[in-house]
């Protein structure tokens, strides 16, 4: 049986290190969600722009457009699914240890409201 290695913070944690790194210059965050696009790429059908992320909280921000609509003219059910994964997965990404892996099991979702504008997510 394997012993549990010792997390000394994020040091080694991709995720965060690259979000750093690339957060301090001008569109660093707007490169930073392109890549996050292009990793997962039907997250990146919605465009999201990840806005801060450190151990424990993700912030991340989608503009109503066009093209995640559904046919009331509302952000579609399915495309706020998907920025509420994808802001989720790049917190439990950042505030893991490197050594582990994490996949998503399920997710409850009500349709409270119709949704429009500048939409932000929080995890």
């Amino acid at each position: 049986m394997e012993s549990i290695k010792p997390f000394h913070g994020d040091a080694a944690n991709r995720t965060l290190r690259v979000f750093r790194l690339l957060s301090r210059f001008p569109f660093g965050k707007f490169i930073y969600s392109k890549l996050v696009n292009y990793y997962a790429p039907y997250t990146g059908t919605i465009r999201a722009v990840v806005t801060n992320l450190i151990p424990g909280l993700c912030t991340t921000e989608m503009k109503d457009r066009r093209g995640i609509q559904n046919h009331l003219r509302t952000v579609h059910a399915i495309a706020l699914c998907n920025l509420c994964e994808m802001t989720m997965g790049l917190m439990v990404d950042a505030t893991i240890p490197p050594y582990l892996r994490w996949i998503p099991r399920g997710m409850n979702v009500q349709y409270v409201k119709k949704a429009c504008g500048k939409l932000s997510g929080r995890s």
